[in-house]
Formats: structure tokens, C-alpha cells, sequence
């Protein structure tokens, strides 16, 4: 699938989008494959189908066959008899036309809830690969400490051998060692548990040895930039707008249904053994009840409930926007700040670390030191990836990312 011009551009401001997500095509055929679009693919058909038999009417012929043996008391014989009647309702113009407009607006439905379910796999897809990152990054940084803090072990143990360090010292250095290798043992089990759900749920995702997020950038457009990028191509506003034009159309049809369908036909029989001919038409209209009014009043229900769900799904779709919006510079902010804490307690770290080794320091200040060092350094982790994450949600949803737009019209073989 060619990119397109919005795409290129989105590739050109963001250089380190490729390692931030996976592979365009893995993503193109995990969005468009999924079990959700494949059934919105299907519902295209059903509408499809749906449109002919509206546009044909629910009414057949009926043709009806009687025979008859009729015995003449003055004639003294017995005279063959038969009927056939040839005979369909028939729906008035009025009601054809609605069933053709109920017809095409429930294709042009089925096609928009076709779009949404794209634009939902992809901000599935989107949330699980964070979520995975976020946890093979943790998993990456607890191997990182359990290294360092085994160096630290090896230096106590050189010191306790050299009798500067008494050994409930080593104890402790090892007890620290031993709660990062098990805080590893849970990160991995997370990450593996990520990892599966990802991939199971898209198995056309193949997920990298290593992730490397690149650093966050800023979101510096306005909020209403992105109220107008994303409510000009939302989806979900469209189907419930869609919906209700829908509803309204079908309720316009029940109305009509009050004044019933006639049924019109002709019929031909032989009487008198084939001596006399009849020839006739009918026509019968039903007895519009209290049936038919209970039917449109429950249209009418059902319109008015679709009216106020589309303004209800307006009104959400611009708080997500807001959210999102605040989110993502909130992220970003946070994540700089983050960076700047998790430095100084890296270098604090490193600091405590040679003055112990030189006899100048406690190992309760190298085993605070160590901590904070980790959990600055997971905190900055967790907010790079929380700030990547929040940035792309508002590019999916404006269908700055990803090009399962282009081939709304196409299907995955």
C-alpha cells in the first residue's frame, strides 16, 4: 500500500518513528487482518444483501389451485370443478422508496463501521505494543541493576576478604542482589505475559530482540489543531451520526406501514363440467390495529435514542481529544523532568559507589544510593515510554499514523 502525502510527512517530523513501532507493513496486515475488521468486512455484505432484499420487497406471488366435484340432482351427474387465483401484495411507491434509501444507508453504514473497526485495531494494537515495550524496557533495567549490584557483591567481598568490611556488610549486599535478580524474575514474567497477549492477539507483529525508543517530542500544536485533525476523520462520530439517519429513515418507514399493503390478483375457473367460464379479479386490504401503531411508536423510540447516542458519542470523542491532548504534554513534561532526576541519581550512584570502594562511605549509603538510582531510572523509562505512547494516541486517532485509511474500500485475500 503507497503512503500517503500526510504519512510522509508524519515520517519526516518523527526520524525515529520505525523504532518506536513496528514494521509499517507487519502493522498495515496486523490492523486489516484482525477478527474485528474481518467481522465489520462481513457486516459490508450482510448490508449488501440486506440492500437487495429491500429493494425486491418482502412480498412473492401466491397462486392458489382449488378442484371441485359437483353433483346436479336435476341433471343426475356429477360435474368437475376447478379455480386458480394468481394474487401478490403489492407495497405502495411511498414505502419502496424509503426501503431503497434504508437500503443504501445501511451499506454506507456498514462501510463507516468497516473504518472504526480499523481505527479501533489500530489503537488496540498501538496499546499493546506499549505495553509491552514498557514492560520488556523494565525487564531490560533490572537485568542492568542486577549486574551492577553483583559487581557491588564482588567489591564487598574483596573488602570482607581484606578485613575492611565487616561481613553483615556482604550479607546486605547480597540480600540487595537477590531482591533485583527476583524484581527480574517478575519483570520477566510480565514481559512474557505482554509479549503473548501482543501476539496472539496480532500474530503478524514479530516483536524485537531489543526495543529502542527513541526520546519523546513535544506536542506542539494547539489543542484545537487536533480537535480539527481528528473530529474531521473520527469514525466513531460518523457511525453514530450515520446510525441515527438510519433509524430516522426506519422510523419514517413504520410510519407509512400504518396504512397496510393491498393484495391484488385474478382468478379463472371452470364450473359445470368446463360448461361455464369465470373470469374475476380481487383486491383486500388488512385492517390497520393497534399492531401497526405500537410499531412506529417503538421506531420513533428507537430514532430518538439514536439521536441523543450520537450526541453523546460527540460529546466523549471531544473529552478523549481534550484528555489526550493534556496527557501527552503532561507525559512529555513529566518524562523530561524524569530524565533530569534519573541522571543526577545515576551519577549520585556511581559517586557513593567508588567512595565506598575507597573506604569512604557506608554500604547503607551505596544500598540507598543503588535504590534511588533504580527507581529514577525506571520512573524515566516508564514516562519515555508513557510520552511516546500518549503522542501516537492523538496521531491514530487524527489518521496521522498508519494507512489502513487508503484501502477502506478493499479487502485483505
Amino acid at each position: 500500500m503507497k503512503k500517503s502525502v500526510l504519512s510522509l510527512l508524519c515520517l519526516a517530523a518523527f526520524p525515529a518513528f520505525a523504532a518506536d513501532l513496528p514494521p509499517e507493513i507487519e502493522a498495515m496486515k496486523a490492523i486489516t487482518n484482525a477478527p474485528l475488521v474481518k467481522e465489520s468486512e462481513a457486516g459490508v455484505d450482510m448490508e449488501s444483501a440486506n440492500d437487495t432484499k429491500l429493494r425486491s420487497g418482502p412480498y412473492e406471488y401466491n397462486v392458489q389451485m382449488t378442484g371441485d366435484r359437483r353433483k346436479d340432482e336435476a341433471l343426475r351427474q356429477t360435474l368437475s370443478e376447478w379455480s386458480i387465483q394468481l394474487a401478490r401484495p403489492i407495497r405502495l411507491p411511498g414505502k419502496a422508496a424509503l426501503d431503497r434509501e434504508i437500503g443504501e444507508k445501511g451499506i454506507s453504514t456498514a462501510e463507516i463501521a468497516r473504518g472504526d473497526s480499523l481505527h479501533e485495531s489500530a489503537k488496540s494494537l498501538l496499546h499493546l505494543w506499549f505495553t509491552w515495550m514498557r514492560e520488556k524496557l523494565q525487564e531490560t533495567e533490572w537485568k542492568n541493576q542486577v549486574k551492577l549490584l553483583s559487581e557491588e557483591v564482588a567489591v564487598v567481598e574483596k573488602r570482607v576478604r581484606a578485613g575492611d568490611a565487616p561481613r553483615l556488610e556482604l550479607n546486605l549486599a547480597r540480600a540487595a542482589a537477590d531482591q533485583a535478580k527476583f524484581a527480574e524474575l517478575q519483570a520477566e514474567m510480565r514481559e512474557s505475559v505482554a509479549a503473548r497477549n501482543l501476539t496472539v492477539n496480532y500474530p503478524e507483529i514479530a516483536l524485537p530482540e531489543k526495543p529502542d525508543p527513541s526520546n519523546p517530542t513535544p506536542v506542539s500544536e494547539s489543542l484545537d489543531y487536533w480537535k480539527g485533525k481528528i473530529l474531521a476523520s473520527n469514525h466513531a462520530i460518523r457511525l453514530a451520526k450515520s446510525q441515527a439517519e438510519r433509524a430516522l429513515l426506519l422510523s419514517r418507514r413504520s410510519r407509512e406501514d400504518q396504512i397496510p399493503d393491498p393484495t391484488i390478483g385474478v382468478n379463472y375457473s371452470s364450473e359445470y363440467g368446463g360448461s361455464q367460464k369465470v373470469v374475476g379479479g380481487l383486491i383486500s386490504f388488512p385492517l390497520p390495529g393497534d399492531f401497526r401503531k405500537a410499531g412506529a411508536k417503538s421506531a420513533a423510540a428507537a430514532a430518538e435514542m439514536a439521536l441523543q447516542r450520537e450526541v453523546d458519542v460527540r460529546r466523549k470523542t471531544e473529552a478523549n481529544i481534550s484528555s489526550n491532548y493534556i496527557m501527552a504534554k503532561a507525559s512529555y513534561n513529566g518524562w523530561e523532568k524524569s530524565r533530569e532526576a534519573a541522571d543526577g541519581m545515576i551519577r549520585n550512584a556511581h559517586l557513593v559507589s567508588v567512595a565506598y570502594a575507597l573506604g569512604e562511605a557506608s554500604l547503607s549509603d551505596l544500598l540507598t544510593a543503588r535504590r534511588l538510582s533504580i527507581e529514577s531510572q525506571l520512573a524515566s523509562r516508564l514516562a519515555q515510554v508513557d510520552a511516546l505512547e500518549t503522542r501516537y494516541r492523538l496521531m491514530v486517532d487524527a489518521h496521522m499514523l498508519w494507512d489502513y485509511d487508503e484501502g477502506k474500500n478493499t479487502r485483505q485475500q
